[in-house]
C-alpha cells in the first residue's frame, strides 16, 4: 500500500520480528514506499535489522502515492457524506478500486513476475486493506497465486465478522441492546447487509475480478453461496484467498466475544508502545508547559478528513479548541487534509493551539500533560490512547470507526462528538464550536473517563509485556508456515510409489 499509512507500519514491524529470527526477508515496494518501509521497520527494531533486510524496488510506469490516493478518492466521494453508512461502504469500495491498480501492475510487468519467483520464497506476507476481508481478494493474494506459494495476512484494521449474536459493526449497539426488539431488529438488518454485500458486488463487478480476468488468474471462492454457484453454472475454476494464517492486531479489551475462524488469530495491538521523548523542540516545549493539559485532535493516517468535513466543520473546530484556554490543543494538521478552498491561515485558532504537520501520536499520549484525544476511532489511534490512559472523544468519519468508539464508549473511557460524520442525519450538519468544547470539558472534568482508561491501560500493558503483539504475530506466522510445510511433505510421502525403498517411506 503506497504512502505513509498505518497498515504499513504494522506489516514492517512483523517483518523485522522475523528477520531478526533469521529468515530471510525480501520487501517489494515502490520508490516512494521504500523510504517509509524502512523507517517503519526501524520504529520497532534496531535500524541494523531493518537494513539487513533486501528491498526490491518496483519501478512501475504509474507511481502511486497517498496523495494521489486521496485526490482520486475526494473526487469520487465528494460531498456525499450524507448517507454515512452508505458513504463508507463506497469509500472501502473506491479504496479497493484504487488499489487494485497498482497489483495489476506488478502482475502484468512479466519481468517484475519472474524477479518474485526467481526468489523461491515460502510465502507472501500481504496486509489486508482498511476495512476489507482478509479471505477476500488482495493483492497479496493475487501475487501468492501468480507466484505458487502461500500467503499470510497482517491485519492492522481488522473487521472481525459476527454473527447474529454478536453485534454488528456499524449498528452502534452493545451486547444488552441485542435483548430488545429494536436493538435485535437493527442488529438483523446491517447482518443481512453483510451477508448480501458479496452478491452486490459481484453484480456491481470486482475490480479485483477484473484484473484477475486480464492477468488469467482464477477468481476467488465468494462468501455468499449464490455467487459460488453462479461461477460454477459457469464452470468458472476458483481459488481461495484464505490465508495460512491471519494475525489480527486487535484485542478482546475493545472486541465483543465471538468465534473466529482456524485461521485467525488475535495477537493484540502492536502500535501501542512506551513514549519515547519528542524529538521536535517546539511540540516538546508546549507540552512541558502545559499545566492546564493537552488535548490531541488526530484524525490518522486516512485520508477521510478532507473528504469527510467540509469547510465549516473544520472552522467550527478550531473555534471551539480556542474556547478551551487555558487547556492546550495540539492538531497535526497539513494542507493536504483540508478541504478545497481552505487554507491554514484561514483557520480561527486560538493562542492555546498548535499546528504542526506531523507529531508521533505514541509518544504524545504518553506525556504525562496528554489529557484528551480527539480522534477519529482508527484502530491505531483507540488503543494508543488506551495504552497510555487517555480518555477519547470520538469524532468518527465512517461506519467501523463509530463500531470502534461505541465499544470503547461502553468501557467508559470515551464519548462521541455531537454531528460527526458518522453519525449525522443531514447533508448540512456541522460541527458547532460550543457543542465541541462542551463535549471535551465533559471529559476533562468527569474523573471517570480517566479512572476506566486507567483500568483498560492497566490490562493492555500487561499483556504487552509478557509478549510484545509483533513478536506475537511472528510466532503465528512461523508456526503457520512449518505446519503447513509438514502437512506438505506428509502428503508426498503418503503420494510416492509402493516401488520406493522402505528408507523412503519410513522417512
Amino acid at each position: 500500500m503506497p504512502g505513509d499509512n498505518s497498515p504499513v507500519l504494522d506489516i514492517m514491524s512483523v517483518a523485522v520480528q522475523l528477520q531478526s529470527r533469521g529468515h530471510t526477508v525480501i520487501v517489494a515496494a515502490d520508490p516512494a514506499g521504500t523510504a517509509f518501509a524502512k523507517m517503519a521497520a526501524a520504529r520497532h527494531s534496531s535500524n541494523t535489522t531493518a537494513e539487513e533486510m533486501q528491498y526490491i524496488t518496483l519501478q512501475l510506469e504509474q507511481q502511486y502515492t497517498l496523495d494521489s490516493m486521496v485526490e482520486r478518492m475526494a473526487s469520487k466521494v465528494k460531498g456525499s457524506f450524507s448517507k454515512s453508512k452508505l458513504t463508507g461502504i463506497k469509500l472501502l469500495l473506491q479504496l479497493q478500486e484504487i488499489m487494485v491498480q497498482p497489483c495489476h501492475a506488478i502482475l502484468k510487468n512479466a519481468t517484475l513476475v519472474q524477479q518474485l519467483r526467481a526468489l523461491e520464497a515460502d510465502a507472501v506476507m500481504g496486509m489486508a486493506l482498511p476495512g476489507s476481508d482478509p479471505t477476500g481478494d488482495s493483492c497479496g493474494c493475487m501475487l501468492s497465486h501468480a507466484l505458487g506459494i502461500h500467503s499470510v495476512v497482517v491485519n492492522g484494521c481488522p473487521l472481525l465478522r459476527a454473527p447474529l449474536n454478536v453485534p454488528q459493526m456499524g449498528t452502534g449497539n452493545t451486547p444488552q441492546d441485542l435483548s430488545t426488539a429494536k436493538g435485535f431488529a437493527k442488529n438483523l438488518a446491517v447482518w443481512s447487509l453483510h451477508q448480501a454485500a458479496p452478491l452486490a458486488i459481484e453484480l456491481i463487478g470486482s475490480p479485483w475480478l477484473k484484473a484477475r480476468r486480464d492477468l488469467g488468474l482464477p477468481r476467488v471462492h465468494s462468501q455468499c453461496p449464490l455467487v459460488n454457484a453462479v461461477a460454477w453454472l459457469r464452470r468458472q475454476a476458483a481459488a481461495s484467498c484464505t490465508p495460512v494464517v491471519e494475525t489480527a492486531l486487535t484485542s478482546w479489551l475493545l472486541e465483543y466475544p465471538r468465534p473466529l475462524p482456524p485461521h485467525q488469530v488475535l495477537v493484540g495491538p502492536g502500535s501501542p508502545r512506551a513514549a519515547h521523548v519528542i524529538s521536535q523542540p517546539d511540540v516538546a516545549a508546549f507540552l512541558d508547559s502545559a499545566p492546564a493539559g493537552v488535548v490531541l485532535m488526530a484524525t490518522g493516517t486516512t485520508p477521510q478528513p478532507r473528504i469527510a468535513l467540509n469547510q465549516k466543520d473544520i472552522l467550527e473546530l478550531a473555534a471551539g479548541f480556542a474556547e478551551l484556554a487555558p487547556v492546550r490543543v495540539l492538531w497535526p494538521l497539513k494542507q493536504r487534509a483540508l478541504p478545497d478552498g481552505l487554507k491554514m491561515e484561514h483557520l480561527p485558532l486560538g493562542e492555546n493551539t498548535l499546528v504542526v504537520p506531523w507529531v508521533d501520536y505514541n509518544d504524545v499520549l504518553g506525556h504525562p500533560n496528554t489529557r484528551v484525544l480527539v480522534s477519529h476511532g482508527g484502530y491505531h489511534s483507540v488503543y494508543e490512547a488506551m495504552f497510555h490512559a487517555v480518555p477519547v472523544v470520538g469524532a468518527p468519519f465512517q461506519f467501523e470507526q463509530e463500531g470502534n468508539l461505541h465499544k470503547l464508549a461502553a468501557k467508559g473511557m470515551a464519548v462521541m462528538l455531537p454531528d460527526s460524520a458518522a453519525i449525522r442525519k443531514h447533508s448540512n450538519d456541522t460541527f458547532q464550536r460550543q457543542q465541541v468544547a462542551d463535549t471535551i470539558r465533559q471529559v476533562l472534568d468527569n474523573p471517570s473517563y480517566a479512572a476506566a482508561a486507567q483500568q483498560l491501560s492497566r490490562a493492555l500493558q500487561a499483556y504487552s509485556r509478557a509478549r510484545s503483539p509483533y513478536e506475537r504475530a511472528a510466532d503465528e506466522i512461523e508456526l503457520a508456515i512449518n505446519a503447513r510445510k509438514a502437512q506438505q511433505e506428509q502428503l508426498l510421502l503418503r503420494n510416492q510409489p509402493q516401488s520406493r525403498s522402505r528408507d523412503k517411506q519410513e522417512l
